[in-house]
């Protein structure tokens, strides 16, 4: 079943083409909201966040799970923290789009794209980073991918985790909407939408992204647990709810909505210290052998 699983999984997901969509990560003022909020220091994001726990070391050897078309890797690659990167995908097509964006961006050997699954391989104590960012969520049993994470890396390796801990298959909490919903009833003149466009979802929703999408957040909402037990530590709650339910509504990217974006990012920070999270970074370190 995990196998046909897979296949399925592999065979829909694909490179957009370039397709415009209307996610907070398309709009630059929240992705520096974002980048922010992982790497206090740098206010670079995963990238500053890395380099500010390896204090400026290489990991000579990464892995990464779920690369997609490989893009936030190789910039761990441009900025020097990551020699050489192990990729692994279930999908054909973002393994060939990684493939060729190493070639592109003069990566090529350093660079070795695997279409399989990972935790079949013989992974253990082999690598000084293993990577997660945005494709721990797509696992279908978390637990197993952090343990086996913690065991891939050598003594003294470091995990990192950038990821989506909200509700699992996106069905958000209705409190969450409603908080959105306020937002958004705030704005609908300027955005020409009734705030009622952000639906709350039930049971049926959950089934229909299952089958357009097995892998679409099965167990996000066991990542953080997961991790306190294999690590005994805490992931950092990042906040994003609000950017992730109101973003949509934005449109593309437009400089007009400066006060808009400020405002949102203060109703995401409010509804944070409410307790409301979807998204969580860790960079934890493996301990050396006594």
């Amino acid at each position: 079943m995990k196998r046909i699983l897979q296949n399925y999984i592999g065979a829909r997901w694909k490179p957009n083409g370039g397709a415009i969509t209307t996610n907070w990560f398309n709009h630059p003022r929240l992705v520096k909201y974002m980048d922010q909020c992982i790497s206090p220091e740098t206010g670079k994001g995963v990238v500053g966040a890395v380099s500010h726990a390896l204090r400026d070391e290489v990991a000579s050897r990464a892995i990464s799970v779920g690369c997609g078309s490989g893009v936030k890797e190789r910039r761990l690659l441009e900025a020097g923290v990551v020699d050489q990167f192990d990729l692994f995908e279930v999908s054909e097509a973002y393994a060939a789009a990684a493939r060729q964006g190493a070639k592109e961006e003069g990566f090529a050997d350093r660079v070795r794209v695997i279409v399989d699954d990972a935790f079949s391989h013989e992974t253990a104590d082999q690598y000084d980073l293993v990577y997660w960012d945005h494709s721990l969520h797509h696992m279908l049993n978390v637990d197993k991918a952090v343990s086996w994470s913690v065991a891939a890396l050598k003594p003294g390796g470091w995990l990192i985790i950038n990821d989506y801990v909200g509700p699992t298959r996106l069905v958000w909490h209705r409190e969450e909407v409603d908080f959105a919903r306020e937002f958004l009833k705030l704005h609908q003149s300027e955005l020409g939408l009734e705030p009622t466009s952000l639906k709350y979802k039930n049971v049926i929703d959950r089934l229909k992204l299952f089958l357009r999408d097995p892998s679409e957040a099965p167990q996000s909402d066991k990542i953080a647990a997961s991790f306190r037990e294999h690590c005994g530590e805490d992931m950092r709650s990042l906040g994003g709810v609000m950017i992730h339910l109101c973003a949509p509504f934005l449109g593309e990217p437009n400089d007009g909505l400066n006060e808009i974006y400020d405002e949102l990012i203060s109703y995401d920070r409010e509804a944070l210290e409410k307790g409301h999270n979807h998204f969580s970074f860790a960079a934890w370190q493996k301990q050396t052998a006594a």
